[in-house]
């Protein structure tokens, strides 16, 4: 296992002997601490059918997530949180699981769902809060900007979450700086990513003229079967809302450029682009979207590897991995909302970024009730219709979700 630089090691002693010897009293006694502690429940029951043409059987499952735990309250700035995730098949269970090892439940000849059973801990950490300063050691989510570069994939019944230490702090009043170290990624399929990954992020608001988010990743697998994945990427992203009395104006912009790094066997010379802009108006948001991700045979593909990839490019997860020839995804999305109800319709038409082939178009449903506060009732589908890539695909997705 690799151990965590020396450097952080002496940045966290020294933010802690801040804390020891901050002049002003604890907000909380160790009592108070522990009787402030919170626990954690959350569970999601969903069923989930997927059609893919390229197999002569369907899949089916009906799986249970339920993620339970406890944070204490603070002391000296100190909290501590614990999370165990389990996921239980408690209805259908025709479908490979895409599970690593152990994990896999060994069907053939059905399409993925992503959704191993199984018991993890998948938050336990120690955290230090003072001076606007946090310091973090242990396993956690971590979410950069919208997810297209670090994210916790929460969408799949296990999430994402890594292992390492992180430091928040502000610079002024409107900035604020964040690193992290990785020394592991535990990934939705149950297998755990070793790798010396430094992640950077400088989020800033720019007030009238939206925020602005500078990030680089350098990750550096150690397992040969992701070392094609160990790259160096830079980028920045750039959102904002534009209030008007007719409605509002929203609008993003993003764009990143990566290379390969470390012991990365294949060449990456390539780069990210995305634009959207979209008006809102009562209750409903339109908004058109390109977004392309470069590839080809001599210069390498984009990839995201610790993205929230379900949020992009389509709920039938046809492009998780860039394909050879990249990526170039233009979309039309509605949004709506009515009291307890909300709605999403999208239409995606993807083409490659290299050469232009068409790979086909997908259409995306999704309906959502919140009767109150932690009660959730989803459906959602995803049709793929395939040109000149990946075959012909349905999915169909049914839930309730509920926390404390």
């Amino acid at each position: 296992m690799r151990r965590i630089p020396g450097s952080l090691f002496v940045l966290f002693l020294l933010v802690t002997a801040i804390a020891a010897r901050a002049e002003e009293a604890p907000s909380f006694t160790l009592g108070e601490a522990l009787r402030n502690s919170r626990l954690i429940a959350d569970f999601r029951l969903r069923f989930e059918q997927v059609d893919d043409d390229a197999f002569t059987r369907p899949a089916a499952a009906t799986t249970l997530r339920s993620a339970v735990g406890f944070e204490t309250g603070e002391f000296r700035g100190w909290q501590v949180r614990l999370e165990l995730e389990d996921v239980s098949v408690v209805g259908a269970d025709e479908y490979a699981n895409g599970g690593f090892g152990s994990a896999n439940n060994g069907v053939l000849g059905r399409p993925v769902i992503g959704d191993p059973d199984g018991t993890a801990i998948h938050r336990a950490f120690v955290r230090w809060q003072g001076h606007g300063i946090t310091v973090q050691a242990g396993r956690d989510e971590l979410l950069f900007g919208d997810q297209r570069f670090v994210g916790n994939v929460g969408w799949r019944q296990h999430g994402q979450s890594f292992d390492g230490l992180s430091v928040r702090a502000p610079l002024g009043a409107q900035w604020k700086l964040s690193y992290a170290f990785l020394e592991s990624v535990q990934r939705i399929n149950r297998a755990t990513d070793e790798l010396s990954g430094h992640l950077l992020a400088l989020e800033g608001d720019l007030g009238g003229a939206g925020k602005l988010l500078l990030h680089a990743e350098r990750l550096d697998y150690e397992s040969p079967a992701r070392r094609a994945l160990s790259s160096l990427t830079w980028g920045a992203e750039w959102s904002g809302v534009e209030t008007f009395a007719a409605g509002r104006f929203l609008w993003e912009l993003e764009a990143a450029a990566q290379r390969d790094a470390a012991k990365n066997p294949r060449p990456i010379d390539a780069g990210y682009f995305f634009a959207s802009a979209g008006w809102g108006w009562r209750g409903w948001t339109a908004r058109a979207g390109w977004e392309r991700l470069e590839g080809s045979a001599r210069k390498g593909q984009f990839n995201t590897p610790l993205a929230t990839l379900h949020k992009f490019n389509g709920w039938a997860d046809r492009f998780t991995a860039t394909p050879i020839d990249g990526l170039d995804d233009r979309y039309l999305q509605l949004d709506g909302q009515r009291g307890a109800w909300s709605w999403t319709l999208a239409a995606h038409d993807f083409a490659a970024g290299t050469g232009g082939a068409s790979y086909g178009r997908e259409l995306d449903l999704q309906l959502l009730w919140r009767p109150k506060s932690g009660l959730t009732f989803g459906a959602k589908s995803a049709r793929y219709d395939a040109r000149r890539y990946g075959a012909e695909t349905t999915k169909l997705w049914v839930w309730t979700a509920f926390s404390l």
